[in-house]
């Protein structure tokens, strides 16, 4: 009963999300159809709309028909044009991960019981992605089953990260004994290696994270240097477009959504590969090949090539990911382990972190308009590979920095270059090297012999000249006892008790007050009768 409902509190939870997605984009559409078209559109055609971008957020493309006006306002011929759109708004795509991740933390900490919430979080999505697919029919462009399956996935490989991420965390039985399988895997082939596996394995996932971030934070800066420095071009394409304040609002909310697109394109232009906006068309940091573009204002801050000074992009990487491997090389795993170990740990972050690059590249790729617009997006193969060999070279160039010992390397140097202790003390003399067997004693610089000037007297010993008195000292005289006070009379009761016989105490054993030191004080010898000298002594006497 417990595992149904937490399955059914996760389908609901899931909906949840779907409708927060659905009412981020359906606001802005109702306001522009009601300030911009005067509530002229068709209630079902606003709907229509807003459903198949909810799709286009989780990776199901669209079809659009725009009339002649728009095309010419686009850079095409004055003609109805039709096509494809599979470029997501990554954006929105974010939200739902992150609210689907933050769901799979939360159901892990139930234990076992918490694993069917993986699957009513698929069916809540799942039903959500039904409603949605059927009401975006009409531009449509994939079946009924993908439009509600992909969407489904969307959400549910999130969850399913957060759920397990959170059970490792915790150690539940499952995950302990998923890595003690692992583990004996490993111990055929080295038992030193499969007992430290969780420890290293943790370490190249936690180092892998901070480099992805790292990425992240140079991507975001790069695109918000473009744009500030492109201001002018910016402006230019967003006053072509001639769009009134309700499309304004629109076009800034398109290119907020769009936003994380442009950080994935910004990782693989500082990889160096750069990335494609539409057929035959290359943006790198060391040229720039582009044919006409929509008059999307955030195309106005695509970077022209920088030449030979390309080369400072990739290098910046390089850099950032030595800062980051020596700051991990103080970490205890880090320190415990050998240099094979070391460069193991840091390349294989290098690689997830160029398998995780690869898996966006796909997803900040896709349509965006009719003809060579079509291809647009990072070159996916050769931006991880430039990223995961700069990664690991930079990684392993600062995790061996950090255990570099400097005082064992400076006796790599000449002689001649080799700092000695003398420096410190600032003598001037140069070192020349002694033959075998020499003893090494030298004289300080700064100190040299003085010279007496008169000779030294002889000791004398010292005598007196007449001897000293002896001084007798008199004895302090000792002070008069004090006279002691009488004894008090005792009362005539107290000394009737004291001449009164004692009694022998009856509990006293007679053996132990034989044997006792106070008895043999007290009971007196016994009479020794006298012999015959001592008698006959008596009676002469008496006679």
């Amino acid at each position: 009963m417990r595992s149904v409902l937490t399955a059914v509190i996760a389908a609901i939870e899931a909906a949840t999300v779907a409708l927060a997605v659905l009412a981020v984009i359906g606001v802005p559409a109702v306001l522009i159809w009601w300030l911009g078209f005067d509530l002229a559109a068709e209630p079902a055609t606003v709907l229509s709309t807003v459903a198949a971008v909810w799709q286009l957020a989780h990776f199901v493309p669209l079809s659009i028909s725009i009339d002649a006006q728009a095309a010419l306002g686009f850079g095409l011929p004055p003609e109805v044009v039709r096509f494809g759109v599979g470029l997501a708004p990554l954006g929105l795509t974010a939200v739902t991960a992150i609210l689907a991740c933050r769901a799979g933390t939360r159901f892990a900490n139930r234990g076992g019981i918490g694993a069917w919430s993986l699957l009513g979080g698929a069916a809540g999505f799942a039903a959500a992605g039904a409603v949605t697919g059927g009401l975006a029919t009409p531009l449509g462009v994939w079946p009924l089953w993908a439009r509600v399956a992909v969407p489904m996935l969307v959400y549910l490989v999130p969850m399913g990260l957060g759920f397990v991420l959170r059970a490792a965390l915790n150690g539940e039985d499952w995950w302990t004994a998923f890595v003690h399988r692992a583990q004996s895997l490993v111990a055929r082939l080295s038992p030193t290696v499969a007992a430290s596996l969780p420890d290293r394995a943790a370490e190249s996932v936690r180092l892998a994270g901070v480099a992805l971030l790292a990425l992240l934070g140079i991507a975001a800066l790069g695109t918000a240097v473009a744009v500030l420095t492109s201001y002018v071009d910016v402006v230019s394409l967003s006053e072509r477009l001639h769009i009134d304040v309700p499309g304004v609002l629109l076009l800034f909310l398109l290119q907020l959504v769009f936003l994380p697109v442009a950080w994935v394109w910004a990782i693989a232009w500082f990889a160096g590969p750069g990335f494609a906006v539409g057929a035959a068309t290359s943006v790198s940091p060391f040229e720039a090949l582009l044919g006409p573009l929509p008059a999307f204002p955030l195309f106005g801050a695509i970077p022209s090539g920088w030449g030979w000074a390309g080369g400072f992009a990739p290098a910046l990487i390089v850099v950032v990911a030595t800062v980051i491997g020596a700051l991990s090389g103080g970490r205890p795993v880090m320190r415990r382990a050998s240099s094979l170990t070391l460069l193991a740990i840091t390349i294989t972050a290098s690689a997830i972190v160029a398998i995780v690059v690869m898996l966006c590249a796909p997803l900040a790729s896709g349509s965006l308009g009719p003809g060579r617009l079509s291809t647009v997006g990072p070159l996916l193969w050769q931006t991880g590979l430039y990223l995961g060999l700069e990664l690991a070279f930079g990684l392993s160039l600062g995790a061996f920095a950090r255990r570099f010992d400097v005082s064992r390397s400076l006796t790599l140097l000449p002689a001649a270059l080799r700092p000695t202790e003398d420096d410190d003390l600032n003598v001037t003399e140069p070192i020349t090297p002694l033959a075998p067997g020499t003893a090494n004693v030298r004289a300080a610089a700064s100190f040299e012999r003085a010279e007496l000037t008169e000779p030294l007297e002889p000791t004398k010993r010292i005598e007196a000249e007449e001897p000293l008195e002896t001084v007798e000292l008199a004895a302090p005289e000792a002070p008069a006892p004090e006279p002691e006070p009488a004894p008090e009379a005792p009362a005539p009761e107290a000394q009737a008790a004291s001449e009164a016989p004692s009694e022998p105490d009856e509990a006293v054993d007679p053996l132990l007050k034989a044997f006792s030191w106070e008895a043999s004080n007290e009971v007196e010898a016994p009479a020794v009768a006298p012999d015959w000298r001592t008698r006959l002594r008596r009676r002469l006497r008496r006679d």
